[in-house]
């Protein structure tokens, strides 16, 4: 993520990124066929980027808003997860959560979502355990952290990341500046300088 943080000028740029990352086999997954989903917007679209380590689809939106939880939404991804996982459904808590998130969304109108909205989004406690935000030991999972990258839109424009390292609803974001002119060897293999 902080290579195409870093370089990427805009969606095109970090989709033809990734495929290089996946095709170099640089990305990882949490295990076997599972995958991971992004999310990148420029001042002209979004991109949602589905992936494991060895397959990607992709989808261009030009206009509205887009939502993720857990789970696979583009046709090409949906069989490409954990074998013992293959047949089921989305689980019960991603799908309450992407609902909620699309509520959220829907609730703005035509107002812009900017940084503090999705900040406010990240600690969203309602329809609790089941919340965007589950602070609670009722699952064995819950969450952990919340981060939010505002990658600039032109050239030299400064990349941020506002992280918070904890739980959304107890933790403050701290805002990181992505200075670097390029990821450090040592960020990116353990190969130690």
């Amino acid at each position: 993520m902080r290579l195409i943080a870093e370089k990427a000028e805009n969606c095109e740029q970090a989709l033809e990124m990734m495929k290089m990352l996946i095709g170099r086999g640089y990305v990882g997954n949490a295990g076997y066929r599972r995958g991971m989903i992004f999310l990148f917007v420029d001042p002209k679209k979004g991109l949602i980027i589905e992936n494991t380590s060895e397959k990607l689809d992709y989808k261009f939106v030009e206009r509205g808003v887009f939502v993720y939880t857990n789970h696979f939404l583009l046709e090409e991804m949906k069989g490409e997860i954990d074998e013992k996982r293959i047949h089921e459904v989305p689980s019960k808590s991603s799908n309450i959560r992407w609902l909620r998130g699309k509520e959220l969304i829907e609730e703005m109108g035509n107002r812009k979502i900017g940084v503090e909205d999705l900040k406010r989004f990240s600690r969203d406690t309602k329809n609790f355990p089941y919340s965007l935000c589950n602070n609670s030991n009722i699952f064995p999972w819950r969450t952990l952290s919340a981060f939010i990258h505002k990658i600039g839109h032109t050239s030299g424009e400064i990349h941020y990341s506002f992280i918070s390292n904890g739980v959304p609803i107890s933790t403050k974001y701290i805002c990181l500046s992505i200075t670097e002119e390029e990821t450090p060897l040592s960020l990116l293999t353990d190969y130690v300088i």
